[in-house]
């Protein structure tokens, strides 16, 4: 069945995206510490590296993948096969099965959000009307980042770790659900790129969408030393217990929620994506600085920190989106994966940057510095947009 009207196209685009993040959410926080159980420090960031370049393997093959065999079909193989690495960190226990089922896992997410940007950019048909659909799109998907941690915090301290990946592995079996009963009539118009080098190199040649790339580079930068490192400094160092982190990653991640609508439908009527990139650049560093130097152990404390490094991150968020995507369409597929690669190469390079200055025996702490002291590169990057 395709979708048939407007509003029904929307709505269950919307809904397959908050399920894509609550299946994502549910384990993402504790993916580093499940990890630790099995594996040293170094191999954590060796795991992370590895799934970021099956990732990125998946995203340069994609726009061929896409011309062969549609997005409507890649998808659901992809949700698959996600699913099998789920259901296989659940039950598994030799640290080599772990490792290439969590490989997996971590390359699958990001694929299943580039299906899902194809199925958008071919909903759409005013590009005027950009920023007000991403906005609302992202705010679907932050919903399940707000509400994820609350939850995978209570379900932790009555079970264990594992649990958290059966969970999410349920919300990725409705996803499928979903996407066999309100997708398979959908079908990308022509793609007009499909060797992704041609694609690079054309890329490149569209200065604004080449400089919108480095901005997100470093957006997912700053994600994914985030993501890796602040629930193993609060719980390890800290010593928080997830449920008290739960319940800080809530409040954290409100900002997405709260300000990408009304900064979306602000940047339809009066382009301001560049002054909202600049300021979430110097939010993110200050928040970041502020961490390296915190000791405190009062919860409210560290919730108001993240709340900060996350108002930052919103501001950029819906600004690289709204700036590249009001560019492009679904027949841009070969543009499209380019864009995403930013993520795999983030959780590629952050990680062995954040290796390198652990190596030298400094605590996790010093990461907050490396990410305060690099993210305002963000911001000179957004100050040579042209608007």
């Amino acid at each position: 069945m395709g979708m048939r009207s407007s509003r029904s196209r929307f709505g269950y685009l919307y809904f397959a995206g908050l399920l894509l993040a609550f299946h994502y959410c549910f384990v993402v926080y504790i993916n580093s510490t499940f990890l630790s159980g099995f594996f040293s420090q170094r191999m954590v960031t060796t795991l992370y590296s590895l799934g970021a370049i099956l990732s990125l393997t998946g995203l340069i093959l994609s726009p061929r993948l896409l011309r062969r065999f549609g997005n409507y079909h890649l998808t659901l193989w992809a949700i698959f096969i996600e699913i099998t690495a789920l259901f296989a960190l659940t039950s598994l226990t030799h640290p080599v099965a772990v490792g290439i089922a969590f490989v997996i896992h971590i390359a699958m997410p990001l694929l299943l959000s580039f299906g899902l940007d194809i199925f958008l950019e071919r909903a759409i048909e005013n590009e005027k009307h950009t920023g007000a659909i991403r906005s609302n799109y992202l705010t679907i998907i932050n919903l399940g980042f707000v509400l994820s941690p609350l939850f995978i915090g209570k379900i932790i301290s009555l079970t264990s770790l594992r649990a958290a990946y059966a969970f999410s592995a349920g919300f990725a079996i409705i996803l499928l659900f979903v996407v066999i009963e309100r997708f398979s009539g959908v079908h990308a118009r022509k793609f007009r790129e499909v060797n992704f080098t041609d694609s690079i190199r054309k890329f490149a040649g569209r200065k604004n969408l080449s400089t919108v790339y480095w901005i997100h580079f470093v957006l997912q930068c700053f994600f994914a030393l985030m993501i890796i490192f602040t629930p193993l400094y609060l719980n390890t160092v800290i010593g928080f217990s997830w449920e008290t982190i739960g319940a800080i990653f809530t409040f954290m991640l409100l900002p997405f929620i709260l300000f990408e609508v009304p900064l979306g439908r602000y940047f339809d009527k009066i382009r301001g994506e560049k002054d909202a990139l600049i300021i979430g650049f110097i939010l993110i560093s200050i928040a970041c600085l502020t961490m390296f130097f915190l000791e405190t152990k009062l919860a409210i404390v560290w919730a108001a920190v993240l709340f900060l490094s996350r108002t930052g991150a919103s501001f950029v968020e819906i600004g690289t989106e709204y700036a590249f995507f009001r560019h492009v369409s679904d027949e841009d597929a070969g543009f499209i994966s380019v864009y995403r690669t930013t993520q795999p190469v983030s959780f590629l390079i952050a990680p062995l940057v954040a290796g390198i200055v652990l190596s030298t025996g400094v605590g996790i702490n010093y990461v907050f510095l490396v990410i305060g002291l690099i993210v305002p590169i963000g911001a000179a990057l957004a100050y040579k947009l042209k608007r």
